[in-house]
């Protein structure tokens, strides 16, 4: 996986488990993971541990990562969307092994102005511009856009 700098946005077992699965296989070093979690001491330990990078900046780790792997509890991921999103730019692969969360929740952030129009009409846009041309829906209220879509989907559905 040459080139590529693996973000790890949460750093519990989880995360520490994909961090020890890739570093063993040889696919990555660990100059190429970073990790972003609250618990410093935590942080810590995974250095120590793998020689990776951490930080309890979540908008560093994005903004330096182009492969951002969303490992939060689901009761936080909202917060750390909010956080992220206006620093993920087109091209950032954001993948999510949060428990109970939807893929198609978390991989919108960052998504841009012109997004949000198709996101309103439950235009499946997070496969690329070729599908995002096509107009296929994902599913019945489907949705993609920037985060202030996510914003306006979740106040009409109720959630937060």
């Amino acid at each position: 996986m040459e080139g590529k700098r693996i973000g790890m946005l949460g750093a519990g077992n989880m995360a520490a488990a994909l961090i020890r699965g890739m570093l063993a296989s040889g696919s990555v070093s660990p100059d190429q993971i970073r990790a972003s979690d609250v618990r410093k001491e935590r942080l810590a330990e995974l250095h120590e541990e793998y020689a990776i990078g951490t930080t309890s900046d979540n908008r560093e780790l994005t903004s330096w990562a182009n492969l951002i792997v969303l490992a939060v509890k689901p009761q936080v991921i909202d917060r750390v969307l909010d956080q992220i999103s206006d620093v993920v730019e087109p091209g950032k692969l954001v993948v999510s092994i949060a428990a109970g969360d939807p893929l198609h929740r978390s991989a919108l952030a960052g998504r841009r102005e012109r997004d949000a129009r198709d996101a309103e009409h439950g235009i499946d846009c997070t496969g690329g511009s070729d599908r995002h041309r096509t107009g296929r829906t994902r599913q019945p209220g489907g949705y993609c856009g920037d985060p202030s879509a996510l914003r306006r989907h979740r106040t009409q559905r109720g959630a937060r």
